[in-house]
Parts: C-alpha cells; sequence; structure tokens
C-alpha cells in the first residue's frame, strides 16, 4: 500500500523532524527507525523519485553534520572506528552495487535501488555509530523499531478483525502487500521484543512487553507465511543453543521445549488448507510457482555468473527468460527470486553475493566473545542478535528479506548495534539506565 503526496506536504514533519534532530538526536534517531515503514509514502523532487523515510535519513544526517561542525554536537563519535572491521567489506558492498548499476539495462531503476537499499541505510548506519554512546539510549533505539513492527501487527489484527484490507486470499497483511513482507518485517522485531521481555521479567512492564509479543506473534501466524515461521523457528533454535551453551543441562531442557514447541507447531500447521496445497503438489501452490521462478532465476545466473543482471532488473530479466522453462508460467509478474541468494547474485553479481556472506561471517563471529561474558545482558542480547541474522538467512531461503527499503533498514541496524555492543565492552546493558 503506497501513498504518492506533492512534496509540500512533507515539508511540515520533515522541519519538526528536523527540530527534534538540533534537539536531541538519539529521539530523532529512534524516530526514524520507527518510520521505517515510511518508505511507502512517496514523492518526487523533481523527476527523482524519493521516499519520507528517505528524505528523513537525510535531514536527520544534514542536521547532524550542522550541529557538528557548528559545535553544537562535539560529543559525536568517529563512525569509522567504531565499524573498524567493516568499513572496507561496506564499501566493497557498495562497489559491487556501483558494478551491477554498470550492468543494469534500466539505468534509472537501478539507481533508484542503489539510492534506497544501499546508500540510505548505510548512511543511516553511520549516523547510528555516530550518535549512540550509551546502553540506554542503544536500547531506545531497539525499543523504537519494535513499536514499529508492534504497531504494524496491532493494525493488522484489527484489520483482520473487521475483514477489511486483508489480502485477496484472506491473509493479515497490515499496510504492505503481500503478506510475506510484513513477516519479514516481523520476524527479527519479535526476537528484539523477546529480549527486551527476558531483561525486565518479572515486572509489570515485562508483563506487558509479553502481551505485545503475543499480538506479535497471533498477527504473524495470520500473514500463513511459512518462510516467516521457518526463519522464526531457526532463529529461536539458535537463540537457545548460544545463550545457553555453556550450561548444558539447561540447554538440554530448552531444546527440549523447542522441539516440542516445533512439533505442536507442525500438528497445528498440517491440516491448515495451504499446507495440504504445497504437500498434494498442487499446480498452483506457492511452492511449485517457487520452484518455477528458482528455474528461472538459476538459468540467469548460469548466463551471467559473475556480473548478473544489475540492480533492480530481476523482472524484466525473469519475464524474458521464463519461457525457456516453460511457455505458460504460473506467475507471469514476478518481483523478486523468492530466495535471498539467488537474488543477491542476479541483481549485485557474485561479488555482491561473497561480499554479503563474508559481512555475515565476520559479525557472527564478533559476537562470539559476548556469549562468553558474565553479564547477563550482554549474552542475551549477543543470542537475540546472533537469532535474528539466522532467521533472517533461514527466510531468505524462500523469500528476499533484504530487498525493500525497511527491510534494508533494519539489517544494517542489526549489524551497527552488534557492533556498538561490542565496541562499548563496559556497557552493563541495565535496561533501566537514563
Amino acid at each position: 500500500m503506497t501513498i504518492e503526496v506533492n512534496l509540500i506536504y512533507l515539508l511540515l514533519p520533515l522541519a519538526l523532524l528536523g527540530w527534534l534532530a538540533w534537539k536531541k538526536l538519539t529521539l530523532a534517531l529512534a524516530l526514524l527507525f520507527f518510520l521505517a515503514p515510511s518508505y511507502l509514502i512517496k514523492s518526487s523532487i523533481g523527476f527523482v523519485p524519493t521516499t519520507f523515510l528517505e528524505l528523513s535519513i537525510y535531514t536527520t544526517a544534514v542536521i547532524a553534520l550542522v550541529k557538528y561542525f557548528w559545535g553544537q554536537e562535539r560529543e559525536l563519535v568517529n563512525p569509522f572506528a567504531v565499524a573498524r572491521h567493516f568499513n572496507w567489506i561496506i564499501l566493497v558492498w557498495l562497489l559491487s552495487a556501483s558494478l551491477a548499476i554498470i550492468a543494469s539495462n534500466d539505468l534509472r531503476i537501478s539507481l533508484g535501488v542503489f539510492k534506497g537499499w544501499w546508500v540510505d541505510p548505510i548512511i543511516l548506519f553511520y549516523l547510528l555509530l555516530s550518535v549512540i554512546k550509551t546502553s540506554a539510549d542503544w536500547l531506545k533505539i531497539l525499543n523504537a523499531w519494535w513499536a514499529s513492527a508492534s504497531l504494524l501487527a496491532a493494525y493488522g489484527l484489527i484489520e483482520y478483525g473487521l475483514g477489511l484490507g486483508l489480502q485477496t486470499d484472506g491473509l493479515l497483511n497490515s499496510i504492505y502487500l503481500p503478506a510475506n513482507y510484513l513477516a519479514m518485517y516481523l520476524v527479527p522485531a519479535i526476537f528484539v521484543g523477546a529480549a527486551l521481555t527476558w531483561q525486565l521479567w518479572p515486572s509489570r512492564l515485562a508483563k506487558i512487553n509479553l502481551f505485545i509479543l503475543l499480538i506479535d506473534l497471533w498477527a504473524l501466524w495470520l500473514t500463513k507465511s511459512y518462510g516467516g515461521f521457518l526463519g522464526l523457528v531457526a532463529g529461536a533454535l539458535i537463540f537457545c543453543v548460544t545463550y545457553y551453551i555453556n550450561d548444558k543441562p539447561k540447554l538440554k531442557k530448552v531444546l527440549l521445549g523447542w522441539l516440542l514447541l516445533v512439533v505442536s507447531l507442525m500438528l497445528v500447521i498440517l491440516p491448515q488448507p495451504k499446507f495440504q496445497k504445497l504437500l498434494s503438489r498442487d499446480p498452483r501452490s506457492s511452492l511449485t510457482t517457487r520452484q518455477e521462478i528458482w528455474q528461472t532465476s538459476w538459468l540467469l545466473v548460469k548466463e551471467r555468473p559473475v556480473t548478473g543482471w544489475g540492480l533492480g532488473n530481476f523482472q524484466a530479466s525473469y519475464r524474458s527468460h521464463t519461457k525457456y522453462i516453460t511457455l505458460t508460467p504460473l506467475e507471469w509478474f514476478v518481483v523478486k527470486a523468492h530466495n535471498l541468494y539467488l537474488n543477491l547474485w542476479i541483481e549485485v553479481g557474485l561479488l555482491g553475493l561473497l561480499v554479503f556472506i563474508y559481512l555475515i561471517v565476520k559479525y557472527l563471529w564478533l559476537l562470539i566473545p559476548d556469549l562468553k561474558s558474565g553479564i547477563f545482558s550482554r549474552r542475551l542480547w549477543a543470542s537475540a542478535l546472533i537469532a535474528i541474522i539466522i532467521a533472517t538467512l533461514a527466510h531468505g531461503l524462500v523469500d528476499t528479506p533484504y530487498f525493500k527499503n525497511d527491510l534494508s533498514v533494519v539489517f544494517f541496524l542489526v549489524i551497527g548495534v552488534g557492533l556498538l555492543l561490542r565496541h562499548y565492552s563496559d556497557w552493563k546493558m541495565d535496561i533501566k539506565m537514563g
């Protein structure tokens, strides 16, 4: 669900955001992550398309720079020092996307994708590293993002209850279309909500958080996104293993509980019409459709294994090649490859795929020391961040949980908060600080 508005109507909210950034950068940054879905509000500056999220990022970044050079914000941290082991990876990540623009047959689309899914989230990433200096502010950012996802879940449940605004097949989709997009946004936020709830337990606020978490889970269930379920289950397994890795008796009990949960989930899912459709190999099932898409995607990879087809060019490339797989494709209008790794390979080439894998491996390795920390909260958050990455990778087997404005922002948020956690090794992570 997108909204096209005249740029003039965005000037007042952008001015208010700029004022907030001038007064308190951390609050403006938290608001930015809360507003991640605002990329659905679209406008243009002349012939250049833009979004409210994009303009909000630029506004906050400019205010931060002005404050710094005018002496109003001398406490900004050098973000390149915080990301010292990742700067070159991010540079190559940008380089791979730049080369993908050259390989593209549609320069306008590629530049738009480069701006929205590469440049904007990286600007926000470095802004996060330069502004956040305390664990209290770090937790505010994560709370803001979780609040964003939870409000979307609550709104979706209201729609579902009223029978309004749903996908044509009755799936809960909130402000997104299709419902899978909501699932991709919700799953990582659920792990943040779970960590916040656990950290506060058994306080009254923790019980309120638990209620909100149940809303998120119920909304995720109603999306009927099996990719979302796969990501959640895989992330939960890794969360259990990493958090209890040094406590074998508890680990065995928790793994048993996880196994019972998976079995219970399967018993509920198996009778569902959608799942029965998958098992029966129905030619119109989502799995059959995906298999056809994956076959065409692999054909594209084999044809251009190094350069790929260019940023944002999957749809056009797919439509020109699906005829080599079948004369009557199940889906003509296919925007993404329904596989994160194939989509990366096709759109940013082999270099982009390898850089992405290396970034993930290095990030997971970076968080390992905190799994051995004697501070409960540090262990908890290291496990939660690792779980988010694993959930994203698992979900990426059947969807593309990066190739969207809000999802790319979330990805670099997770990378950024992990780097901050390691950089400030003296943080006690007291949620009541400040």
